[in-house]
């Protein structure tokens, strides 16, 4: 049950709830704090009286739970000691990476140096295959407790029930744009049985690493959740073109160093991303009147809108 008290404190989070966070890390920071680029979250910057950087996610009530969360932050903690380069969140004084304020769960990050790269060249991927499976071999160790697993049941029928709670498709397409998740959903739910999930990044696209001169490093893990290998493959190298795939080779040959790669998991990558188009349709619908989703999506209620992803979703079924 989400509470409307903590969605309204998340909608405005004071510079003083911001400071009396840090204090549960111990940490005194300086007047400045900088809001950072995220829409699911309230991300803030910051630096301590020693000089040192911090970064502090406060969660959108609702979205996980507490122990959701602390199974994100142990996995962080268990690839670190593999020597994946993440940096794992604080401790905070109550023993936990996760605190609360006002009712927001927020956790407390180092800062990470580093820039998304432009675009992800050869160069890239020759390191990141051997690193991504690195991910996926910790993360076949455990299993998740709190997550969902990536498939035709969450990414498709329950996106699908979530915008019809929601009511946001018009009436006039709705019954198109179900039938065509529901054929989604059928078409694709024998192949994802064939293979098997463990945890993975999740959404591994290039603004989810920054580059510097030390090399990359994985932030993010917001969407950590079970499924097929290939997720964080297509998610880092979706394009289609010879280029891409060209890409896509070499980093399975960097991958495959360290962890073998069935390449019959290629199959899932137009499903899985057919599908992702249902998720992300059903999260913005959601969030459809936060103040910071309103100004990126403002159409979200129109018709012209849902008549896009119903076009969109038919092109892509084509390719199945």
């Amino acid at each position: 049950m989400i509470d409307h008290q903590a969605t309204e404190y998340f909608y405005d989070l004071t510079p003083d709830r911001i400071h009396d966070a840090f204090w549960q890390a111990d940490l005194e920071l300086q007047p400045t704090l900088r809001w950072m680029n995220s829409l699911e979250n309230r991300v803030i910057g910051a630096e301590d009286f020693d000089g040192d950087r911090w970064v502090a996610k406060f969660y959108r009530p609702g979205r996980w739970s507490k122990e959701a969360l602390e199974e994100e932050h142990r996995f962080m903690e268990e690839l670190a000691e593999a020597g994946v380069p993440v940096r794992p969140p604080l401790i905070l004084e109550s023993g936990s990476t996760v605190g609360e304020i006002e009712g927001i769960l927020f956790t407390i990050f180092p800062h990470q140096l580093g820039r998304m790269p432009d675009e992800i060249l050869l160069e890239h991927v020759n390191v990141l295959g051997a690193l991504v499976a690195k991910i996926h071999v910790v993360g076949e160790r455990a299993k998740l407790k709190h997550r969902p697993r990536i498939g035709p049941a969450t990414w498709g029928l329950e996106s699908l029930a979530q915008l019809e709670e929601e009511g946001v498709v018009p009436d006039r397409i709705w019954q198109t744009y179900e039938s065509l998740v529901k054929e989604l959903v059928e078409r694709v739910e024998s192949l994802f049985e064939e293979f098997p999930a463990h945890r993975l990044h999740g959404d591994l696209h290039r603004a989810n690493i920054l580059w510097s001169s030390m090399g990359p490093s994985f932030v993010d893990f917001d969407d950590l959740t079970s499924g097929p290998a290939v997720q964080d493959v297509w998610m880092l190298l979706p394009g289609r073109d010879e280029d891409d795939w060209g890409l896509k080779e070499a980093f399975l040959r960097s991958y495959e160093t360290v962890r073998p790669f069935d390449y019959e998991q290629l199959e899932l990558v137009e499903p899985l991303r057919a599908l992702k188009f249902v998720r992300h349709a059903a999260w913005v619908a959601r969030r459809r009147n936060d103040p910071a989703f309103l100004r990126v999506f403002p159409e979200v209620e129109s018709h012209s809108y849902w008549q896009r992803e119903v076009k969109d979703l038919e092109g892509q079924l084509r390719l199945l």
